[in-house]
């Protein structure tokens, strides 16, 4: 049984412990200048190359809202909604071209559901009744609307991840890449 106090430690939620989050982003993206076809969106190769494109990339802001709940002393469900906006894109040249086409359909927004089951082996590894602390997760993601090239997507995802112990990085499993994982754990 994990001593009380250790699972609030090690950041480990067990049954019934639970957390909500909002995050706002907003990722600034700086303009730049890169050679284009300057063409409609529908007639990709057309013969109006400009090497010097001043392009501005509209900037993207993002919402966030999750709730975690542990299940079990080390597993938890994670439920979390995304809403995504990207500005659109700008374009300006010196040819005489309509740099107006490129900025077709270079807004979006999006809408995302997440669903994460995942799991951590840091009490375990603390109690010594496992031999590494690491967390393993399923995800499910859905993409319920969007527009301008945002597709309607469906995607599953099996994650193993790595802790660090001690200050030294204890290697993941040869399988697959850590992938982000809500709420890393330290085990001093």
């Amino acid at each position: 049984m994990a001593k009380p106090g250790r699972a609030q430690r090690l950041g480990v939620l067990t049954t019934g412990d639970f957390f909500l989050n909002a995050t706002l982003g907003y990722e600034a993206i700086l303009p730049d200048e890169k050679p284009f076809r300057v063409c409609d969106i529908h007639e990709p190769i057309c013969p109006n190359l400009d090497r010097h494109v001043q392009r501005d990339v509209g900037d993207i802001v993002e919402a966030q809202v999750a709730g975690t709940v542990g299940l079990l002393p080390g597993l938890t469900l994670t439920p979390m909604y995304l809403y995504t906006h990207k500005f659109q894109d700008h374009f300006h040249g010196h040819l005489g071209f309509n740099y107006r086409l490129l900025q077709a359909e270079t807004d979006a927004d999006s809408h995302s559901l997440d669903l994460r089951l995942g799991y951590s082996t840091a009490l375990l590894f603390a109690e010594k009744r496992f031999p590494v602390p690491l967390s393993v997760s399923l995800r499910y993601v859905e993409r319920l609307a969007g527009n301008n090239n945002r597709l309607h997507t469906r995607s599953s995802r099996f994650s193993p991840r790595r802790h660090v112990v001690r200050g030294v990085s204890v290697p993941g499993p040869a399988w697959g890449r850590a992938a982000p994982f809500l709420g890393q754990t330290a085990i001093n």
